[in-house]
């Protein structure tokens, strides 16, 4: 018993005297995410009502809704089917109806300034401090000339600079 004892004893020294001998080696690693800028653009259509032949159409508007990540500067422009850099666009009729109806795009009101999409000059400018959806009105005005009767339309370009 003496011996077991006497054995568990010199154990017990060993493992004290590595434990009393251990060395440590260090070091810090960090934990990074990188969140990036964000925004995403939706819109409704734009769309005068029916006009006579001859008639100024009644202006409409349409929003033009942006979410960012918040307080992320944007710009928001538009470019016509025509690629008119100033907002002015040209509505084609159906079919073989080759007769177009010219209109322009414009922010603030009916009577505003045109909104096309260079940036510093013509485009609509935003932030959301919150990240939170803002709309944006787009108003269109038109002049239907003496055309055929038709359906005429045209594709907007919406763009958002971030």
């Amino acid at each position: 018993m003496n011996k077991i004892l006497l054995v568990s004893a010199i154990a017990g020294l060993t493992f004290a005297s590595v434990a009393a001998n251990a060395l440590e080696a260090t070091t810090n690693f960090q934990v990074t995410l990188t969140v990036r800028k964000a925004c995403s653009v939706s819109a409704t259509n734009l769309a005068f009502a029916p006009t006579d032949p001859g008639a100024t159409a009644t202006p409409v508007s349409a929003n033009i809704v942006v979410t960012c990540s918040k307080n992320t500067p944007y710009s928001v422009g538009l470019l016509p089917g025509n690629s008119n850099a100033n907002g002015a666009g040209t509505m084609a009729g159906t079919g073989a109806n080759t007769e177009t109806i010219d209109y322009v795009l414009r922010s603030g009101s009916s009577t505003g300034t045109a909104w096309g999409n260079t940036i510093g000059t013509n485009v609509v400018s935003g932030m959301s401090p919150t990240g939170v959806a803002v709309t944006h009105p787009v108003f269109g005005t038109a002049t239907v000339g003496n055309v055929l009767p038709d359906s005429y339309s045209d594709t907007v370009k919406v763009t958002v600079t971030y």
